[in-house]
């Protein structure tokens, strides 16, 4: 999710919001339409989205960090495909009704923020090594065209 301002796109100049919903800060989002990918993300600020997208706030201390990883598994994401309706895959929706019927064993909200920080922490490792990864290939490619000039 990001602001519409943000995107090098037109949207024809409608400002239009009929039909839009409110999300707040720490909603899950997700995109009917494309569920079935693992198009979901959480609502970085309050905002309004757009009527093809459906608005989840947490309860009871759930932890939208860990739903979004939760959600956006390989193993998920081919259950919700299962519970999408459509004549082509292209033409897949997964409406709330659906979504809500689906039932899941998650731990308590406590262990919820411990495993999501976990990820987070793991993901932040990975995009540093590989960013060192990146520099040395620079510094490789570097080393290697002053060996030949």
């Amino acid at each position: 999710m990001v602001p519409r301002d943000t995107l090098d796109r037109d949207f024809g100049g409608s400002a239009e919001i009929t039909g839009y919903r409110r999300a707040c800060a720490g909603d899950l989002v997700y995109n009917t339409m494309r569920m079935w990918q693992g198009a979901v993300g959480i609502a970085p600020e309050d905002c309004c989205v757009s009527p093809a997208y459906v608005v989840l706030a947490p309860k009871g201390g759930a932890v939208s960090e860990f739903f979004v990883r939760r959600l956006r598994e390989s193993t998920m994401v081919q259950h919700l495909k299962a519970w999408s309706h459509g004549l082509t895959e292209d033409r897949l929706r997964l409406y709330y009704p659906d979504f809500a019927s689906i039932r899941l064993q998650v731990p308590h909200p406590d262990e919820q923020r411990k495993i999501a920080d976990a990820l987070s922490a793991l993901d932040a490792k990975i995009s540093a090594v590989a960013a060192q990864i990146t520099h040395m290939e620079v510094f490789k490619k570097g080393l290697l065209q002053q060996m030949f000039v």
